[in-house]
C-alpha cells in the first residue's frame, strides 16, 4: 500500500490480504502519530476530492486515534460533496470558505506586488475579472506585472500607457497560459513535465524534454521564478512540483494532440529503458502514458500488472481500479486470440480481487470467473486454464451450488486429460474429490482422496498452496477422513483426521492448518469426542482470529457453541450457533449449511422445540434439492424422525418413515455409518413405544445383511442392544 520495498518477516506474509493490510495501515498512522504524546499534532490533507482508496482508509484510522491526543485534522475539498463522508461525527466542524471580497483580494494582490499599489484601472479589472477566486486573483496579478505594461515607482506602480493596451486574460486557463508565454523558451519544458505529471524528477524531464544539463537547469529555474514550480530535494533526486494541479493542466492542454502523445510514448520508453524497477513497481504509472500514447494493448497489459500487484499488497479497490481501466481499454481493440488472452486474465483477477472485497456469494464474481471461463480456451498453457476454471468452480462450489459445480468438474477433468500433466489430474482430483463428497458419492470422494495423495509431491506441489489457497494434499486428508467415517471406519477416519493435522503443521501455511483444525472437528464431533472437538476447534479460532480469516472463525465459533450446548449450555448457546452461522454465511459460503442446520435442530429437538426444529430441516432439506449437497442428507431424515418423536400428537408411521428414509438414502450412498446411526435410532424409538419384538427383527435382519460395519461406534451399539434383547429374551422377569 505504501509503495515501500523490504523485507518481511514470515509471519507478516502469511496473513489474510485484510490483516495485511490493517497491520500497514496500523504503521501508517502509528508513524504519523509518532511525537503526539508530548507535542500537539496538526495534520493537513489537502485536495482529499482526489483522495485514493488506501489512503482514505489511513485517514479514518488516523481521526480514530486523534481523539485521544492533542491533535487537529484539517482536510480540504473544492466540493462540500468531496467532504460528506467526513461530516458525520460530532467532534467535527465544517467551514465553507467562499469567494474573496474585495478587501481581501486586495490584500492578497499587495502581497504579490510587495506592498505596492497598482493604478485603479488595473486594479479595478483584476478584481473584475477574477470574481474572488484566490488562484485568478494571484495569476492575473502576476500576469499584469509582467506584461511590461507598468512602471514601478517609490509610490506604486503606474500605468505606461493606456488601460486599453494592457491586455487583461478573462478566464484563469487564459491567464495561466499567458504566463508560460512569458517565457517562450521555457514553455515546452514546462509542457513536457505536465505531460509527466504534478511531480517529476529532473532526471526524467532530461530524456524527453529534449534538452539537459545547464540548459534544462536554467528553464526549471525561470519556471520556478515564474511561480509554476517548486523544487524539492528528495534524497539524491532533485523534484519538481506544480505549484497548482491547475498550472499544470494548463501547461498540458496548452499542446497539440498529436505532440502530447508524442511526449507521453517518449516518458514511457524512458521509463522502460532507464528506470528498471517503476515498470514492476508502479505499472499503473506507464500504463497511463502508454494508454495516453496511445499504446493500448501495452497499456492494458501494464495495467494488469498494477491490478495483481495491488491484490499482492492487499489494495482491494486500487487493484480493481486498475483492472477496470485495462478492461476499458481492452473493448478498444480489435478481436484478436492475443487480444481474449489478456481478457481472460483481467477478468480472473478481478475475479480474486471481488472475492476478497465482497466474498464468494458476489454476483460479480461469478460473473468474471463466466467471462474468464468463456475465454480460457486461448490460456498459455492447461496449468493457466485449470487455473481459471477452478476460480469459476471455487466461487460455485463454497456457496454450495454443488450441480453446477459437478458439471464445472466434468469439464475441468476433460481439460486435465488433454493437458495429460501430473500437476493438471492433480488439479482435477481435488475438484472431483471434493465435488464427489458433498453430492453424497463417499466411494468416488475416497478413490479421489487417494489418487490425490498419490499425485502429490511435496517438492513439486506444495508451492500450489499459493494458487489454491489451502495445501492440496490436506485438504484431501480431511475430506478423506470424514468421508471414511460416513463410510462406516471410524478409526481410520480418526488416524486420518490426526495425520492431516500433523501434516498441517509441518507445512508453516496457517490457513492450511486453521482449516484443517476447523473441519477435523467435524469428525469429533460425529464421534462424540467432544473434548478432542473443542481443542481443534479452539485452536483453529484462535490462528484464525490471529491471521484474519472469517470463514475459518465463524465456522470454529459455530462448533465451539455446539459443543457448549452439548455440554449443557442455555438458551444463549443455541443463539450463538445461529449468530454464527449467520456469520459464516455472510462470508459468502453456503457450503454445508444443510449440516449446520442439521446440527442445530438437533438441539432444538434436545430442548423440546420440535416444531421448529422441523422447519429449520426442511429449509436444509430443500437447499439439498436445489442445490444437491447431499452428504449429509441422511442426517436430515432421522433429526426429524428424532424431531417428529418430540411433536405433540404424532404418528408412529411418520417417525418410522422418516427413519426408513434415512436408512435407504445411507444405503445407496453406502454411507454405512449413517445407516447404523438411523438403524440405532429406530430400533431405541421402536423399544421406546413397547415394540420389542419388532425392534428385534430389525437388528437380526440388518447385522447379518452389514458386512463391515466393525468399526463403526454405531454398529458396536446396535449389537449391544441385540445382546440385550436377546437375554431379556431368555430371562423374562
Amino acid at each position: 500500500m505504501l509503495g515501500l520495498t523490504a523485507e518481511l518477516p514470515a509471519e507478516f506474509q502469511s496473513l489474510s490480504p485484510q490483516l495485511k493490510r490493517e497491520k500497514t495501515i496500523d504503521a501508517a498512522v502509528d508513524l504519523l502519530m509518532s511525537g503526539s504524546e508530548s507535542v500537539p499534532l496538526l495534520v493537513i490533507v489537502e485536495d482529499i476530492h482526489w483522495i485514493d482508496p488506501s489512503t482514505v482508509d489511513v485517514l479514518h484510522e488516523l481521526i480514530e486515534r486523534a481523539k485521544a491526543h492533542a491533535a487537529l485534522v484539517v482536510l480540504t475539498a473544492r466540493t462540500a460533496n468531496a467532504l460528506a463522508n467526513w461530516m458525520d461525527r460530532a467532534d467535527w466542524e465544517q467551514m465553507e470558505i467562499g469567494t474573496l471580497s474585495d478587501e481581501q483580494a486586495l490584500n492578497l494582490i499587495l502581497q504579490h506586488t510587495d506592498g505596492l499599489s497598482l493604478p485603479d484601472d488595473a486594479l479595478s479589472a483584476i478584481l473584475s475579472h477574477t470574481d474572488g477566486v484566490p488562484l485568478f486573483v494571484e495569476e492575473l496579478t502576476k500576469t499584469v506585472l509582467e506584461s511590461g505594461q507598468l512602471r514601478k515607482t517609490e509610490a506604486g506602480y503606474e500605468l505606461k500607457d493606456s488601460l486599453p493596451q494592457l491586455s487583461i486574460p478573462t478566464t484563469l486557463q487564459a491567464s495561466l497560459s499567458a504566463r508560460l508565454d512569458q517565457q517562450p523558451s521555457a514553455k515546452p519544458v514546462a509542457q513536457a513535465a505536465a505531460t509527466i505529471g504534478r511531480s517529476f524528477s529532473s532526471d526524467l524531464l532530461a530524456h524527453v524534454a529534449g534538452i539537459s544539463g545547464e540548459a534544462l537547469e536554467q528553464q526549471l529555474e525561470d519556471l520556478c521564478r515564474l511561480g509554476i514550480l517548486s523544487q524539492q530535494q528528495d534524497g539524491n533526486t532533485l523534484r519538481y512540483h506544480f505549484n497548482h494541479a491547475l498550472v499544470q493542466d494548463a501547461a498540458y492542454q496548452s499542446q497539440l494532440k498529436a505532440r502530447r502523445r508524442e511526449i507521453h510514448a517518449e516518458i514511457a520508453n524512458a521509463l522502460e529503458g532507464h528506470y528498471a524497477g517503476l515498470p514492476e513497481n508502479r505499472p499503473e504509472v506507464l500504463a497511463h502514458h502508454l494508454a495516453q500514447a496511445g499504446e493500448t494493448e501495452r497499456a492494458v497489459g501494464s495495467y494488469l500488472k498494477a491490478g495483481q500487484r495491488a491484490i499482492h499488497a492487499s489494495a482491494i479497490k486500487e487493484a480493481i481500479a486498475h483492472l477496470n481501466s485495462g478492461l476499458r481499454l481492452l473493448r478498444t481493440l480489435q478481436a484478436s486470440e492475443a487480444r481474449d488472452l489478456m481478457e481472460m486474465r483481467i477478468q480472473a483477477s478481478i475475479g480474486t480481487s471481488l472475492m476478497l472485497e465482497k466474498g464468494w456469494a458476489a454476483p460479480e464474481v461469478q460473473a468474471a470467473y463466466a467471462r474468464a471461463s468463456e475465454l480460457s480456451d486461448v490460456a498459455a498453457d492447461g496449468q493457466e486454464k485449470l487455473r481459471i476454471l477452478w476460480g469459476a468452480w471455487v466461487s460455485r462450489q463454497v456457496r454450495g451450488r454443488i450441480f453446477e459445480a459437478q458439471a464445472l468438474s466434468d469439464h475441468i477433468r476433460i481439460v486435465a486429460g488433454q493437458d495429460g500433466s501430473g500437476g493438471s489430474m492433480l488439479i482435477a482430483d481435488m475438484i472431483s474429490l471434493q465435488v464427489a463428497f458433498y453430492s453424497g458419492q463417499f466411494d468416488s470422494s475416497i478413490a479421489y482422496c487417494n489418487t490425490t495423495r498419490e499425485l502429490f509431491r511435496p517438492d513439486k506441489h506444495r508451492a500450489l498452496v499459493d494458487l489454491y489457497s489451502t495445501d492440496l494434499e490436506v485438504v484431501a486428508m480431511v475430506h478423506q477422513a470424514i468421508a471414511l467415517y460416513a463410510v462406516g471406519h471410524t478409526s481410520e477416519a480418526l488416524e486420518l483426521r490426526q495425520l492431516a493435522e500433523q501434516k498441517g503443521r509441518s507445512i508453516d501455511h496457517p490457513y492450511t492448518l486453521s482449516w484443517s483444525l476447523a473441519w477435523g472437528a467435524t469428525v469429533a464431533i460425529f464421534a462424540a469426542d467432544l473434548q478432542l472437538a473443542r481443542r481443534l476447534a479452539q485452536e483453529a479460532l484462535t490462528i484464525a482470529t490471529a491471521q484474519g480469516y472469517d470463514y475459518v472463525i465463524s465456522l470454529a465459533r459455530f462448533y465451539l457453541a455446539y459443543i457448549q450446548v452439548l455440554e449443557g449450555g442455555t438458551g444463549d448457546s443455541l443463539e450463538q450457533m445461529r449468530k454464527r452461522l449467520d456469520d459464516f454465511r455472510s462470508t459468502g459460503a453456503d457450503i454445508a449449511v444443510p449440516h449446520f442446520l442439521t446440527l442445530i435442530a438437533s438441539v432444538l429437538t434436545q430442548m423440546g422445540d420440535a416444531k421448529q426444529a422441523l422447519a429449520l430441516l426442511d429449509q436444509a432439506q430443500s437447499q439439498v434439492e436445489l442445490y444437491g449437497e447431499a452428504w449429509q442428507e441422511s442426517e436430515i431424515h432421522r433429526t426429524r424422525a428424532e424431531a417428529l418423536q418430540r411433536l405433540d400428537g404424532n404418528r408412529p408411521e411418520d417417525v418410522e418413515a422418516s427413519f426408513q428414509d434415512a436408512i435407504s438414502l445411507a444405503v445407496k450412498q453406502g454411507a454405512s455409518g449413517w445407516r447404523w446411526r438411523a438403524i440405532v435410532g429406530q430400533v431405541e424409538y421402536m423399544l421406546s413405544v413397547g415394540r420389542q419384538e419388532a425392534a428385534s427383527s430389525l437388528l437380526q435382519e440388518a447385522i447379518s445383511f452389514h458386512g463391515n460395519g466393525a468399526q463403526c461406534a454405531d454398529y458396536l451399539r446396535a449389537k449391544q442392544i441385540m445382546l440385550e434383547l436377546q437375554e431379556a429374551t431368555a430371562n423374562p422377569r
